[in-house]
C-alpha cells in the first residue's frame, strides 16, 4: 500500500489540518509522517507539508501558527475614518502584508535546511509569474529531478504562500518570481495522485490519499444562480466559485486516475463552518478552529486507522542525496 497525505491551502487556516494531524500523532504515539509515502501541500499547506517532512511535528507547525500569527497577518486599525481609509489607500497600490514577519519566521524555523533533507517525497505548489506556468518543487524521488533538492525550505514555503493581493511575489535565488500555487493548484491531491501512478509507476490500485482541507462554507456564489447579474455582483465571489471549481477538478482527476469513482481509497476530510467564521488572515479565531480540528480528527480517526495508520511507509531512499 502506497499512502499519500495532500493537504489544501487557506492561509491561517491551515491551524485546521495541523491540529487534525497533531490530535491524530498524539493518539498514534508516533511521527504521524512515517506512515506516509507522499506529502503533497500547497500554500499553508505547503509549509506544513515542508515542516512535516523536515522532521516537525504537527504539534510544532500548529504552534508555529498560534504563536505567530498577528505578526503574519498584523489586525488592520480601524477605529478611526482617516486611518482606515489610509490603509485602504495603501493596499490599492501595495500588498496587504510584508512578507518580512513571515520569513523571519521560518529562517528561524527551517534553519537553512533543504528540500533534499525532507525523509519524505514532498511536491510543493508555485505559479511562475512570469510565464504563467505551474511550478511544482519536488524532492529527488525519481531520477530526472536533478536540481529542486538543493533548494532551501525557506525559499519554497515564501514561494508557495505568496498569494496575489495579500504578499509580493516572492523572488527565488534564481531570480524567478513566483506566486502562490493556489492559483492553479488550492487542492493539489490530483497532483499527487498523478505523481504517484504516472510518474512515480505505483499501481493505482494500492494507492490511497488522505486529503485535508482548511474548513469550508456554504458558497456565496450561489444567490446568484438564475440571476441577471453584473460585475458588481460577482464581486469576490467569482474567485471562490474558481477555488472550489478547481478543488472539485482536481478530485475528479485523483478519482480517475486512481480509478476510485466511488472515492474508498480518497479519503477527503473537510469541515463546512458558519461564512465569515474564519478567513485567510483572521488571527481572532484561532483556538476555536485548532479545537475544530482536533475534535473532527477524534471522531474520524477509528475510521482511518486501517487504511492509513496499521503499517508504516518504506523508508525514502532519494536519487540523489546531499
Amino acid at each position: 500500500m502506497r499512502k499519500i497525505l495532500s493537504i489544501d491551502g487557506g492561509g491561517i487556516k491551515g491551524v485546521f489540518p495541523a491540529a487534525y494531524l497533531a490530535e491524530i500523532e498524539e493518539k498514534l504515539g508516533e511521527p504521524i509522517v512515517d506512515y506516509f509515502d507522499l506529502i503533497a501541500g500547497t500554500s499553508t499547506g505547503g509549509i506544513i507539508a515542508l515542516g512535516l517532512g523536515l522532521g516537525f511535528s504537527p504539534r510544532e507547525i500548529l504552534a508555529l501558527y498560534e504563536d505567530n500569527a498577528d505578526k503574519i497577518f498584523p489586525p488592520i486599525p480601524r477605529k478611526r475614518f482617516f486611518g482606515s481609509a489610509r490603509e485602504y489607500y495603501r493596499c490599492a497600490f501595495e500588498a496587504k502584508y510584508s512578507t518580512k514577519p513571515l520569513q523571519s519566521i521560518l529562517r528561524r524555523k527551517f534553519q537553512g535546511r533543504l528540500l533534499g533533507q525532507s525523509s519524505k517525497r514532498l511536491m510543493i505548489c508555485a505559479t511562475n509569474l512570469m510565464t504563467g506556468r505551474v511550478n511544482v518543487f519536488k524532492t529527488s524521488h525519481h531520477e530526472r529531478l536533478e536540481t529542486d533538492y538543493l533548494i532551501p525550505a525557506e525559499e519554497i514555503a515564501l514561494a508557495t504562500s505568496a498569494a496575489p493581493f495579500l504578499f509580493n511575489p516572492h523572488k527565488m535565488p534564481n531570480g524567478i518570481s513566483l506566486v502562490d500555487g493556489a492559483l492553479w493548484g488550492n487542492n493539489p491531491v490530483g497532483y499527487a495522485a498523478i505523481e504517484a501512478v504516472n510518474y512515480l509507476g505505483w499501481a493505482k490500485e494500492d494507492v490511497v490519499i488522505l486529503s485535508l482541507s482548511c474548513t469550508s462554507e456554504a458558497p456565496e456564489y450561489a444567490k446568484l444562480a438564475g440571476k441577471d447579474i453584473g460585475g458588481l455582483d460577482w464581486g469576490l465571489s467569482v474567485a471562490e466559485l474558481a477555488m472550489d471549481s478547481q478543488s472539485s477538478a482536481s478530485l475528479g482527476i485523483a478519482t480517475h486516475v486512481l480509478g476510485d469513482p466511488k472515492m474508498e481509497r480518497i479519503k477527503r476530510i473537510d469541515l463546512t463552518v458558519p461564512s465569515k467564521m474564519f478567513t485567510l488572515t483572521g488571527t481572532d479565531r484561532l483556538e476555536q478552529l485548532s479545537a475544530l480540528g482536533r475534535d473532527k480528527a477524534k471522531y474520524d480517526k477509528k475510521n482511518l486507522e486501517e487504511m492509513f495508520f496499521s503499517q508504516k511507509a518504506e523508508p525514502f531512499v532519494p536519487f540523489r542525496k546531499l
